[in-house]
């Protein structure tokens, strides 16, 4: 036997093995969050790490050694990123919910997100929060994206998706409601997500006319937990878009809105005069610094925010480290700065990269990448719009969702028209509304009812080969 010393978050820990061994192999055996941004293909670099030892030869491109490619020959050393201190938004509702004196027990809210799992834990009488938990999802090991997840299911891999999911899960409970039975959990999702966490064959996500066989907004029993699988309005509008509507009441307003979950897939929603309509957009993992020569994930010593003071560009870290990388919401700050000094034209041309830190510089290809992603979160929007016959000035609250929509400055989003910038003073950050919408219907009695009405007064309108879409997208993909 061979030993690997492992170090993360400044923590050792030694793991046997018998060599040899693919490092992701023996990481994935031993409860070890990691990522693999381009799903192993060993194209992307971005999962290289410090190590020592007997190992197998580095990568010939880049010197590293990288997570996806290499394999323990024997004993060796391995510093791994710490990614128990990501940035993960867990909702609002840090105190409690309803309370319902009829109610016994606990229960969890749960958002399963493509790269992040969050949840909260609650008591089911006083509607107290006791806990909550969360975690890089260890789906990430096998591909960044939905589409590389779908390919992996299709390829024999589905139970080994579901067991990922499943068991993170279950440590995540432990964690957060230590000894406490949890006779109940609501779980938003994506429609992919969905797909992989019950074992369903997603091949029908996989291809046109992406027509999904099950919409959840269902039950199911699993050991002694009741499981509440809230609707999708599609295959690529899944249950977190549905709780993130519920979680903000805009369609318990007249006035006329727009909700945005802004991610790898973009899903919108706009209500207006008792109509809901959904829409989504591929944006792919750009904007969460996927794919980006200096992106990171929202981890301490990423650079989250960018700015002009007194002619210097200034930049702040997450915990105050070391800076590492950029983040999503530094991303979009530093092109926006950028835009302003006339280093990026409207185009998206730069001539040469920028140096923002030691280390960490914004390359021309970065800046394209970024272009295309917000392009087509900003095209979706217009679209929806025109569709509906609604002037962006006709929209009186913007919510954006998500962790990643929290974050973003809305100055600086619509400085490089990731949104409308009609839309910039109207934007209300709501953070994780789909954890939120799963705790509401957690704790109300008519929340399953909400969220099938919602499903039942809302229609999906597919972008795909649209095209008012396509023409937005090629506007939208200058920075004017």
């Amino acid at each position: 036997m061979s030993k690997l010393l492992l170090m993360q978050g400044g923590t050792e820990t030694e793991i046997a093995f018998s060599p040899p061994m693919p490092l992701k192999t023996l990481l994935a055996q031993s409860d070890v969050a990691f990522v693999l941004p381009c799903g192993g293909r060993g194209v992307c670099g971005k999962c290289a790490v410090e190590a020592s030892g007997a190992l197998s030869e580095p990568d010939a491109q880049s010197g590293a050694y990288l997570l996806c490619r290499t394999t323990a020959l024997g004993d060796c050393r391995v510093i791994l990123p710490d990614y128990a201190d990501m940035t993960i938004d867990t909702g609002t509702q840090t105190k409690r919910l309803r309370q319902n004196d009829s109610a016994q027990g606990y229960g969890a809210a749960l958002d399963i997100g493509t790269t992040t799992l969050a949840m909260r834990v609650f008591d089911l009488c006083s509607g107290a929060c006791v806990g909550e938990a969360t975690r890089i999802n260890p789906q990430m090991q096998v591909a960044a994206d939905v589409i590389g997840r779908i390919e992996a299911a299709m390829r024999g891999q589905g139970d080994a998706l579901k067991s990922m999911l499943w068991d993170a899960i279950g440590r995540m409970a432990e964690q957060a409601a230590p000894g406490k039975p949890i006779s109940r959990t609501v779980t938003a999702g994506n429609t992919t997500m969905l797909y992989l966490l019950n074992g369903f064959d997603p091949s029908d996500l996989s291809k046109a006319p992406f027509s999904a066989k099950h919409l959840f907004g269902t039950h199911d029993r699993i050991a002694d937990t009741e499981f509440y699988f809230p609707p999708c309005f599609h295959a690529f509008a899944g249950a977190d878009l549905a709780c993130a509507i519920l979680a903000s009441g805009m369609c318990e307003r007249t006035r006329c809105s727009v909700l945005c979950d802004v991610g790898t897939n973009g899903e919108i929603a706009l209500y207006r005069n008792g109509t809901l309509i959904t829409a989504s957009t591929a944006a792919g993992p750009a904007l969460e610094g996927a794919g980006i020569s200096c992106g990171c994930a929202s981890v301490p010593g990423a650079i989250d925010r960018v700015w002009r003071a007194g002619g210097e560009v200034c930049f702040h870290t997450i915990g105050g480290q070391k800076p590492i990388g950029v983040c999503g919401s530094g991303l979009i700050d530093l092109i926006a700065v950028l835009l302003d000094l006339g280093m990026i034209d409207e185009t998206g041309r730069m001539e040469r990269a920028y140096p923002l830190a030691d280390g960490v510089a914004l390359l021309p290809q970065d800046v394209r990448a970024i272009q295309l992603a917000k392009a087509a979160i900003c095209a979706g929007i217009h679209t929806v719009l025109k569709k509906t016959g609604t002037d962006a000035s006709d929209v009186q609250a913007f919510y954006a969702a998500g962790g990643f929509g929290s974050r973003i400055d809305p100055v600086s989003s619509a400085r490089i028209g990731l949104f409308p910038r009609a839309l910039a003073n109207r934007t209300v950050p709501i953070g994780n509304a789909a954890l939120d919408g799963a705790g509401t219907v957690l704790s109300d009695p008519d929340g399953e009812r909400a969220l099938m009405h919602l499903r039942e007064i809302g229609t999906y309108l597919s972008l795909s080969g649209d095209a008012d879409f396509a023409e937005f997208y090629m506007e939208d993909m200058l920075f004017a």
